[in-house]
């Protein structure tokens, strides 16, 4: 998970644009361009069944408050640290985000 916090946060900082590209990952475009947002959805069946193979559990609210934390890392350099632009491409509110972030930092402290 480490790995992924990491790429994710050297992607926000290096990307040449706002959103992040495949070509940016060092991936092939996409086949369909504006298609349903899928794309995603491969990478996590095979975290998920990695996971379950593993250790014989998913643990969802492990992985929900990482695609969280990641999702305010990248709304946060979208905006340039301005929390409030952020929490609103979030559909949250300023200090709703604050509270969110500040108890993502804690789960990621221990």
């Amino acid at each position: 998970m480490r790995e992924l916090d990491n790429l994710c946060r050297r992607l926000a900082v290096l990307a040449p644009g706002p959103v992040i590209e495949p070509g940016d990952l060092g991936l092939p475009p996409a086949s369909a361009p504006g298609g349903d947002g899928a794309e995603w959805r491969p990478a996590v069946a095979a975290w998920a069944r990695a996971r379950l193979a593993r250790e014989g559990r998913l643990p969802l609210r492990e992985f929900r408050a990482a695609v969280e934390a990641l999702l305010f890392e990248l709304a946060l350099a979208h905006c340039h640290g301005r929390r409030g632009e952020a929490a609103r491409l979030l559909g949250l509110g300023r200090n709703t985000l604050g509270r969110r972030l500040g108890a993502s930092r804690r789960r990621r402290a221990r």
